[in-house]
């Protein structure tokens, strides 16, 4: 089963969480200011050329820049977690909790 992140939240996971690039590397990559990126973490839409662009600076593909996962993008181990958190609704509490507070 799909689900979807917000373009944003990729883009915040690329460049702060997992510091694959700069903001301004990328900004530099697609051929924009670094403020008109910053539009992106900010909620701001993309368009297809930038799309490709966004994804030969950052080597994902459009399905992942675009925060779209399905079955055929997830490892093994990944798909085993999420089965197992939908079973169990007390599990799915914890990890949310720990996710909450590794956020703060």
């Amino acid at each position: 089963m799909p689900f979807v992140k917000e373009f944003k939240d990729v883009m915040h996971e690329i460049v702060k969480v997992n510091k694959e690039i700069s903001q301004q590397e990328l900004a530099d990559a697609v051929g924009l200011s670094s403020p008109a990126v910053k539009k992106w973490f900010e909620g701001g839409k993309v368009d297809l050329q930038n799309l490709i662009k966004i994804c030969e600076a950052t080597n994902h593909s459009p399905n992942e820049i675009l925060g779209y996962v399905d079955d055929k993008t997830l490892s093994t181990d990944e798909l085993y977690l999420i089965n197992q958190i939908r079973k169990d609704e007390k599990l799915k509490q914890i990890i949310m909790d720990i996710i909450k507070m590794k956020d703060e």
